[in-house]
């Protein structure tokens, strides 16, 4: 446990922050490993769309947490939500036990492949670090964020990344520039653990183990980021085993609209739900949204920096 000392009389008493959302340009799925997860080859990239924090000390010291949420329904108890255990393994590092009011504002939904949770874990613990100035080094928030989760340690540097191990080995990557990204949100989710089942179901059954390499090294994937999207080459492994799933048609109808609507590129993010098209600009992306009555959408952009905590007195 860190010895936490109190530096200044005038002690901040609030922190907001954003929390971004991502998207995986690519993901590559490789082999399983002994910890049960599976190393993977994907990028990384965060983008202007995604939830917000506010974070108020409070004058007792019960090591309590008023947790509040707004904007979509959080189904999961305040125990299990990502904020909450972030908060608590800041609490056993550093030994504060101040007491807090924390508002999560959700904006982006939950099973929906954007990486909603981890990033709100990753802010968390960015937050935290600013608002009691405890001086956490980057490699002390590294190693608490491999404790929530995989994708954690990419928001903690946000921009774009190449990801490898089980997405904990990062390499900084060009932000691709004056490209618009539309997200559509169908009306459902899907289960990280579940789709992780159909992949090795699905590949022990055709005797098919993905372990080769398929992304170039980080020179060449620069240049190809700065490229026209058109040219990008990338792909999801988990398109292909959802193709027999109940949500096979509507995948394929939501690419093969961004398509004809003049996207660059598209794909799915993660393990799913959300569907996403690269377009060279705004408009022609807000004009392909309208064509999606049934789903969410949001036209975004690549966002190159990672979240910053504003403290008030």
């Amino acid at each position: 446990m860190l010895k936490w000392r109190r530096m200044k009389e005038n002690i901040a008493k609030t922190c907001t922050i954003s929390s971004p959302c991502k998207i995986n340009l690519h993901l590559n799925i490789l082999d399983k490993r002994v910890d049960g997860y599976h190393n993977l080859e994907s990028i990384f990239a965060a983008l202007d769309f995604g939830d917000n924090l506010r974070l108020e000390r409070l004058s007792s010291k019960n090591a309590d947490c008023h947790f509040f949420t707004s904007g979509l329904k959080i189904d999961t108890p305040k125990e299990q939500n990502l904020v909450y255990k972030a908060l608590e393994l800041f609490r056993k590092k550093t030994g504060i036990m101040d007491d807090l009011e924390i508002k999560l504002e959700k904006k982006v939904p939950t099973g929906a492949g954007l990486g909603g949770g981890s990033s709100n874990a990753a802010s968390t613990l960015i937050a935290l670090n600013a608002l009691f100035s405890v001086g956490l080094k980057r490699n002390d928030l590294l190693e608490l964020s491999l404790e929530l989760g995989s994708d954690v340690p990419f928001f903690l540097e946000g921009g774009t990344a190449l990801a490898g191990g089980r997405g904990e080995i990062l390499e900084t990557l060009h932000t691709p520039k004056e490209k618009w990204v539309l997200l559509v949100l169908p009306p459902f989710s899907c289960s990280t653990k579940e789709a992780f089942f159909l992949l090795d179901d699905h590949r022990k059954n055709n005797n098919s183990i993905k372990t080769e390499k398929k992304l170039p090294k980080k020179e060449e994937l620069n240049k190809i980021l700065k490229e026209n999207a058109v040219n990008w080459r990338f792909f999801n492994d988990f398109l292909e085993i959802y193709k027999n799933s109940s949500y096979g048609n509507e995948y394929k109808t939501y690419l093969d609209t961004l398509n004809r609507s003049g996207a660059s590129f598209s794909s799915l993010s993660g393990s799913g739900s959300t569907c996403f098209g690269i377009f060279d600009n705004q408009e022609k992306a807000q004009k392909a949204a309208n064509l999606f009555t049934e789903c969410s959408t949001r036209v975004t952009f690549f966002l190159a920096q990672n979240a910053k905590a504003v403290l008030e007195w």
